[in-house]
């Protein structure tokens, strides 16, 4: 007997399980007895080194134990088929057809090669089910290593192919992860027909597709001309993207001339909300030389806030302004319905709490009441309000009475000029009053240079 032959409980050449060598096929045994491969023809016995060369099927059969079983040692094959359609064909109606089992872990159970030499998809190893609910190719590894492993120089390791919409193509599940990719790309997914690259589901609270990062990007979307490079659609009253953040930023966008965040709503939604628990910023704009948070509009409002106690827009800059408004009619409107301040404006250090320009003309800042105050201005020591104006009037006032004053002290202040007696120079207009640097009281009668002036005190 030789080194190679396996023991006679081994060969037993009757079993369960058949191997079929079809259409020319060859079903070979290396590492048993035998100097060589030879011919056998139709009806003689099926010898173990012996080639049979029939173009008729030749089978094996068992009512009981093993069916078929190859052993080789060292380097080589236990069971070896080769042809131009299929090397080894097996049929099971209840259990599996083909079992491989490699002692040294650096070699293979089952292999499967194939050399493709002309236009045909060709396959090493192929697994199909008939009728449904199996499993076509199945690969088991426990505790570690790889259930089923594929290869590629540039085409697919693995891949998996459905011919119903409804299908899947490569399915993972599993109590942690179902699917693991590593790689320069981790995971690529390719929709074709404008549908979906890559798609996650879940039923309940979980998350359909998780990306996590040490310090890259968690999920990273790049997008064409046009196109969006992360997508979020959520039913009534859910999140289309939902970011969030111990300590840094829950969601952050990024552009170089662009727009960074992006937010639309088609029917009385937001297109952007942000909110904030604690003493935080609901959202918050930082710009090192521009706006920090810039809100457009064409029929509607640009920026809104809202708040029950507290303030619905704030705006800080250190050495500029903290909010600016521009508009074809009001830059910025303020709406008050709990006897509050619509616009409020704080400054420290000697700046502006509130600053409205109009160019060319128009109003930098107007106010408007039913019956309460237009605009109101208070100060503790400063001036409640100032108008500056170096060609044309500094505050103007409009109504019934063009301008109403009261004080604990005079209801009225002229501030004297530097010069006594009435003005001398310039043009001035009938109605000025002006008070001397004595004290006196000039009223101007008539408009000119410098004026025609009677002294009333």
């Amino acid at each position: 007997m030789s080194n190679h032959e396996a023991t006679p409980s081994r060969r037993r050449l009757l079993g369960q399980l058949s191997a079929a060598a079809v259409g020319g096929s060859a079903l070979a045994a290396t590492g048993l007895v035998g100097g060589g491969r030879a011919g056998a023809s139709t009806g003689d016995n099926l010898v173990a080194g012996r080639t049979v060369t029939s173009s008729e099927l030749t089978a094996l059969h068992a009512i009981d134990g093993s069916g078929f079983e190859a052993v080789a040692r060292k380097d080589s094959f236990g069971l070896h088929g080769i042809t131009h359609y299929i090397g080894l064909w097996g049929e099971s109606g209840k259990d599996l057809v083909f079992v491989g089992e490699t002692t040294r872990g650096e070699h293979v159970g089952v292999w499967g090669q194939t050399h493709n030499t002309c236009n045909h998809d060709k396959i090493g190893v192929r697994g199909e089910v008939v009728g449904g609910g199996g499993t076509g190719v199945e690969g088991i590894s426990a505790p570690f290593g790889y259930g089923v492993r594929g290869f590629s120089g540039r085409g697919f390791g693995v891949r998996g192919e459905v011919t119903n919409a409804e299908g899947i193509g490569v399915s993972g599940s599993g109590p942690g992860v179902g699917v693991k990719g590593e790689g320069e790309t981790g995971v690529l997914g390719v929709g074709t027909a404008g549908q979906t690259g890559v798609r996650g589901t879940t039923p309940t609270n979980g998350w359909g597709v998780w990306g996590s990062s040490e310090t890259g990007h968690g999920v990273h979307g790049d997008a064409g001309s046009g196109g969006v490079g992360v997508f979020g659609r959520a039913q009534p009253n859910g999140y289309g993207v939902s970011g969030e953040s111990a300590a840094g930023f829950g969601v952050h966008g990024q552009a170089s001339t662009g727009i960074g965040v992006s937010g639309n709503s088609s029917n009385n939604g937001w297109g952007v909300r942000g909110t904030a628990a604690n003493g935080g910023w609901g959202v918050q704009g930082i710009s090192d030389t521009s706006i920090g948070v810039r809100g457009d509009s064409t029929g509607g409002t640009g920026v809104r806030g809202e708040s029950q106690t507290e303030t619905g827009v704030y705006g800080r800059s250190i050495n500029h302004t903290g909010v600016t408004g521009y508009g074809g009619i009001f830059g910025v409107v303020g709406q008050c319905d709990a006897g509050g301040t619509a616009v409020t404006g704080t400054s420290s250090n000697g700046g502006v709490g509130v600053r409205g320009a109009s160019l060319p003309t128009g109003y930098g800042v107007r106010g408007e009441s039913e019956s309460g105050f237009g605009v109101r201005g208070d100060a503790v020591t400063g001036i409640g309000v100032s108008g500056v104006s170096t060609k044309s009037v500094g505050v103007s006032g409009q109504g019934r009475w063009g301008g109403q004053f009261q004080g604990s002290r005079a209801a009225i202040r002229l501030v004297p000029t530097s010069s006594a007696g009435a003005p001398t120079v310039s043009n001035h207009l009938q109605g000025e009053l002006v008070c001397d640097k004595d004290g006196g009281l000039w009223f101007c009668k008539a408009s000119g240079t410098p004026g025609t002036w009677v002294q009333i005190a």
